[in-house]
């Protein structure tokens, strides 16, 4: 028995070692960051009060002080904002959404430089307001994180339907 145990101890070792230098590399960090953020944004219809709050509250932790949005269909989500106003806007729409759906169905690209990083998704998403009928489509999503203070932080959100996306790159889809 005591074999057994000695040659496990190594095996389990070298099993370990490196799952956890790839779990925490900046790379996988970067891509549950970024699933996070598409998680934050899925609320489910039902979703108790409570919940949503937590969600406005998880969302400071993802922002940079300064974020800066470009969607060419929402000309009014264009700009840079200050946290706190995203965080409202976001707290309203906790309040108001029936349900919402973000799943990333592909990671075209991450690229980390330093204290940089960017990836390019493609999002097949959802969103229906009590008012409105639902929307949904697919969409590829820059994300550009900034690393402060050891935690990744979104800088920068660019957000182009797919089609745009695909006819801006000749019809050809390329990353």
């Amino acid at each position: 028995m005591k074999r057994y145990s000695l040659i496990g101890i190594p095996v389990l070792l070298l099993v370990l070692i490196p799952l956890g230098l790839w779990w925490f590399s900046e790379k996988q960090v970067i891509v549950r960051r970024s699933e996070q953020l598409m998680a934050m944004l899925s609320i489910d219809a039902g979703t108790n009060t409570i919940l949503r709050h937590a969600k406005v509250l998880g969302m400071k932790s993802m922002l940079a002080p300064q974020v800066e949005i470009s969607s060419p269909d929402i000309e009014r989500a264009n700009g840079e904002f200050a946290s706190h106003d995203l965080e409202s806007a976001y707290s309203w729409i906790c309040r108001n959404v029936v349900a919402s759906r973000f799943v990333i169905s592909d990671f075209r690209s991450v690229t980390i430089r330093g204290d940089h990083a960017v990836v390019v998704i493609t999002v097949d998403g959802f969103m229906q307001l009590p008012s409105d009928k639902p929307v949904d489509g697919k969409s590829v999503v820059t994300l550009r994180w900034i690393k402060r203070n050891g935690n990744w932080r979104l800088r920068n959100v660019i957000w182009t339907r797919y089609e745009r996306h695909i006819d801006a790159n000749h019809g050809t889809g390329e990353r």
